[in-house]
């Protein structure tokens, strides 16, 4: 019997901007005046016997890379996962709260500066639920 070595964890947090905080990515500021949907950042993590990698896709407009870099270490800190092994990247959302001045619009500095406790909180939680797992594809013809 061969032994599974793949584990996979998984988890998210909650990244909705509190009413108020300021949206970008529409060539001006606006500000949160309502919430139609949740925003995490979700994170998947995958180990084998050598490597430990983090995924974070992170609903947000984008990221400037100071700021990732300063989460990443953060991760190292408190999982010891490697900077180089975490992906930390946005799914582009022009509905998300500002974390850097973008197309005339400017940082929430409050909003920016809660997010990375919760990035942190998804590669722990997401590392506290590996459980062994495989990799596979499959292909479906559809009409």
């Amino acid at each position: 019997m061969t032994e599974h070595t793949l584990k996979a964890g998984a988890a998210k947090a909650d990244i909705t901007p509190p009413l108020g905080t300021l949206i970008n990515g529409e060539f001006t500021s606006r500000y949160a005046n309502h919430i139609a949907d949740p925003l995490y950042a979700k994170c998947l993590v995958l180990q084998d016997r050598q490597v430990t990698l983090a995924l974070v896709m992170v609903d947000i407009c984008a990221m400037q890379k100071d700021f990732l870099d300063t989460v990443k270490y953060r991760i190292l800190q408190e999982t010891g996962i490697l900077p180089e092994h975490t992906l930390i990247a946005s799914t582009h959302t022009h509905s998300g709260g500002s974390v850097m001045d973008l197309l005339m619009g400017h940082t929430d500095l409050a909003y920016r500066s809660a997010l990375p406790d919760r990035f942190v909180e998804s590669v722990k939680k997401a590392l506290g639920r590996l459980v062994p797992a495989q990799v596979a594809f499959v292909a479906v013809d559809v009409p």
